[in-house]
């Protein structure tokens, strides 16, 4: 009888169930409140639709490979990339939106934790 072997990865650090946790949550909820919460152009809807499911797919790839792979870093670092030019152009799209430049706010302060953590991990 032979014996399957099965390579396991490693486990999870507390940055990479950060990363995940964040982008997976961020990649379910930036679709959904651009999609059926707010009213935009089709170009800007597309984007952020784009960059939560680019951070979607980042996230479940880090759980799923315990963040072991090159791509899975570069992926998680691309969406983060464009979550963070998401959050420098859409206060400019609100001026004057006190409530919108808050939650804008609110964002950087759980995305420049993910973008730390994502770029000192890289290696």
């Amino acid at each position: 009888m032979t014996q399957l072997r099965s390579r396991r990865a490693p486990e999870l650090s507390i940055a990479g169930w950060y990363l995940a946790l964040f982008s997976i949550g961020v990649g379910v909820t930036l679709p959904a409140y651009w999609l059926f919460l707010e009213r935009t152009d089709p170009f800007h809807r597309a984007s952020e639709t784009l960059t939560g499911l680019v951070l979607l797919a980042a996230g479940i790839a880090v759980v799923a490979t315990s963040d072991d792979s090159s791509w899975v870093r570069l992926l998680s670092a691309i969406g983060l990339g464009m979550l963070a030019y998401a959050l420098i152009d859409a206060p400019g799209r609100y001026p004057g939106d006190r409530t919108k430049q808050v939650m804008f706010a609110a964002g950087w302060l759980f995305t420049i934790p993910a973008i730390v953590l994502r770029f000192v991990t890289l290696a």
